[in-house]
């Protein structure tokens, strides 16, 4: 994956961010990871880790569900 996809301004959002957004369930995106259709980082705020995705590959996601 090319690495513009994560350092451009918006194209990556977390995963909680991203189920809010999409109306997705935190689960579907995890579960999505998992089967390798979403990329992800894993990412800290606070201590507390989140999984950074591409909001390409959420767009995506929303299109085939």
């Amino acid at each position: 994956m090319p690495d513009i996809q994560w350092t451009a301004p918006g194209a990556t959002l977390s995963h909680k961010n991203a189920a809010k957004e999409f109306g997705l369930t935190e689960e579907a995106i995890i579960r999505a990871i998992k089967e390798g259709t979403i990329h992800y980082q894993i990412a800290y705020a606070h201590v507390n880790p989140y999984y950074r995705v591409v909001r390409e590959e959420v767009e995506s996601l929303v299109l085939k569900l």
